[in-house]
């Protein structure tokens, strides 16, 4: 016991090492060491019990803290600090506006969360309550760096414990809005999970009306994204993307308009992709039942095109700004690249946009 003792003490000034492998290796020396005296008799579960307190007793901001305790929750400790420190979830968080414990303060709050989550593994709104909800207050009140991208950090990594947790927050906390809101539902996107335009209409209609460019640019991005190509868009979502045009094509910035081109883009192939895939089911006789709303969504896209078009030729004002004149242009040049404008695909008739009323 005594050989273990003088471990123990070993980590801490390893802990404080300059070189990161030197870190690393003592986190996985001491994993090693409490895994040997957790198999012990009462000695060795004292032996634990000094540690984590010599680690609690340390200044909140000593970095040898962090990777302590976190082995401590790994091997099974969280139970016995949150009896000592209740608080000590929201404890850890609050220290993440120094933005050089961002690192420690991940790889600690990444462990609590992964020992929460099997813990509660058939109670996953009990998981959610204890560990995550923390980190969404963060991410709707914060306006820290630090805070925020340790939040959507560590979000990111419950979302690949529960594939279910966009739909949680939307539970708990029905008010999201803002940026906060639109990164859950990115987070979802990215997840895998259905897009359900219809629930989550009002906050993108509210965001694409923000005064912040990279607010109403996020917005753009879940409309354009999709995990299939052809997937569908619904009338009221192509309607949106109409408004955000009309309303955009004067961006200053130049990284503005190219994230803007770069959306366009996607949505015009999504577009193209999903019509002919459309067709190619029109004539498939097992299909037969959805036949009115495949050619509803023809239609609806051939209409879409036909509105952009004229929105692009009316923004050719004499008098326009460099941004705006440029922005219509690459979106002209996108759109006959895509569509062939001079060799037009079946499903779309643009004569009554090229028409002198039009």
């Amino acid at each position: 016991y005594d050989q273990l003792e003088t471990a123990l003490e070993y980590t801490w000034n390893h802990f404080e090492h300059q070189i990161d492998s030197v870190k690393h290796n003592t986190k996985d020396f001491l994993t090693n060491l409490i895994q040997v005296l957790q198999t012990l008799d009462e000695q060795g579960k004292q032996s634990i019990k000094k540690y984590l307190s010599q680690a609690l007793a340390l200044p909140k901001h000593k970095k040898a803290r962090f990777p302590a305790l976190s082995v401590v929750i790994k091997c099974g400790g969280l139970d016995e600090i949150l009896d000592q420190k209740p608080e000590f979830r929201q404890e850890v968080l609050d220290m993440s506006d120094e933005y050089a414990l961002v690192g420690p303060i991940t790889d600690l709050y990444d462990n609590i969360i992964k020992v929460d989550f099997k813990k509660n593994k058939d109670n996953p709104k009990a998981w959610y309550k204890q560990s995550v909800h923390p980190l969404v207050q963060q991410l709707m009140v914060s306006e820290n760096l630090g805070s925020t991208q340790l939040a959507k950090t560590l979000l990111n990594k419950c979302g690949k414990l529960a594939p279910n947790l966009v739909e949680l927050i939307f539970e708990e906390v029905p008010g999201l809005t803002g940026k906060p809101g639109l990164f859950c539902l990115k987070l979802g996107r990215d997840l895998g999970v259905p897009w359900q335009f219809a629930k989550h209409r009002r906050m993108l209609e509210r965001s694409m009306q923000s005064i912040d460019v990279d607010t109403r640019l996020q917005t753009l991005s879940l409309l354009a994204d999709a995990h299939s190509s052809v997937e569908t868009f619904s009338k009221p979502e192509l309607d949106l993307i109409k408004e955000f045009l009309a309303e955009n094509l004067s961006l200053t910035s130049p990284a503005s308009r190219h994230e803007l081109l770069s959306h366009i883009k996607k949505i015009l192939n999504r577009i193209n992709d999903g019509a002919s895939a459309l067709l190619k089911k029109l004539t498939m006789p097992k299909h037969e039942k959805d036949y009115p709303s495949f050619q509803k969504s023809v239609k609806c896209y051939d209409e879409f095109v036909n509105d952009i078009l004229s929105l692009l030729f009316r923004n050719m004002f004499a008098g326009a700004n460099f941004a705006r004149r440029g922005t219509v242009l690459e979106i002209l040049t996108l759109m006959h690249e895509i569509f062939k404008l001079d060799k037009t695909p079946s499903w779309l008739n643009i004569k009554k946009s090229l028409t002198v009323d039009a």
